[in-house]
């Protein structure tokens, strides 16, 4: 028997007929994402998780690529984006992948998203097209060249306006834990901190696809209590003995030593 569930009825009134395949085809998008980042991750070989924060760019790639054959689903390229969002249906629903957080702790009500010129237009979908601002590169660029690119930012912009609305797909994954949360809802800007007003949201049911590419459906992800997570048997890292600590007094005025190794905080940018 199969444990498939259907979409929600919000999802069936978003996507349409659409829903069933993008309530498959999303966490099947992001997962792809997540080996692709995990992949640069191993070959950097690096303590931190910097390669691995260039997820960013891979999500974008994979869900338009998963999505692009669905009936009814196109593309559009954001002004000053590097990558492409899929649209879906007739009320112009904007698929918006957004890395949340890095483990199950996470908690998505408080996570902050940092801003971009796109993210805040996508959130709020302003119907009004905003003064131009000159910049380095239009100082060489021709009226007509000008006018061209004006016009293609109000296009877009109206066509933003008149969607349904951005559907926001927050997820939270990491190198060491994979992906590990999916949701999807309706969501505004709540304040400048970066903070969001979910007016919608559900989870996504994920796929454990084992180390051979095997899938079994499995429902939303619940907290696994800390020693099922480490596993049993071998030998644990604290079992060796401790070695004894050579303090000494520090002469005044002089500074501790600093770690040159020391894990950095994830970077990367998803504008």
């Amino acid at each position: 028997m199969s444990n498939f569930v259907s979409p929600s009825s919000w999802a069936q009134m978003r996507f349409g007929h659409a829903a069933v395949e993008l309530y498959q085809a999303i966490p099947a998008a992001l997962q792809a994402a997540h080996e692709r980042a995990f992949l640069g991750h191993l070959a950097m070989g690096l303590t931190t998780n910097d390669i691995y924060g260039h997820i960013w760019q891979t999500q974008h790639e994979e869900l338009v690529d998963r999505v692009k054959d669905i009936d009814g689903v196109r593309q559009i390229k954001p002004k000053g984006a590097r990558y492409r969002l899929a649209v879906v249906g007739e009320q112009n629903a904007i698929l918006y992948p957004w890395r949340y957080g890095n483990d199950l702790r996470a908690n998505v009500d408080d996570a902050k998203m940092r801003m971009s010129e796109v993210r805040s237009a996508l959130l709020g979908l302003n119907p009004e097209v905003p003064d131009p601002q000159g910049t380095i590169e239009q100082a060489s660029m021709s009226e007509e060249e000008l006018r061209a690119e004006y016009e293609e930012l109000a296009n877009l912009l109206k066509e933003m306006a008149t969607a349904g609305g951005m559907v926001l797909i927050a997820y939270a994954s990491s190198p060491q834990s994979g992906l590990l949360r999916v949701y999807w809802g309706d969501a505004t800007q709540a304040d400048e901190d970066g903070h969001l007003r979910w007016s919608y949201r559900e989870e996504l049911p994920l796929k454990d696809f084992g180390q051979k590419g095997r899938s079994a459906d499995v429902g939303p992800v619940r907290p696994v209590p800390l020693p099922a997570r480490l596993g049993s048997g071998g030998p644990r890292f604290d079992d060796a003995p401790l070695e004894e600590p050579d303090l000494g007094i520090r002469p005044p005025l002089t500074s501790p030593d600093t770690d040159p190794t020391a894990p950095a905080p994830e970077t990367g940018s998803d504008d």
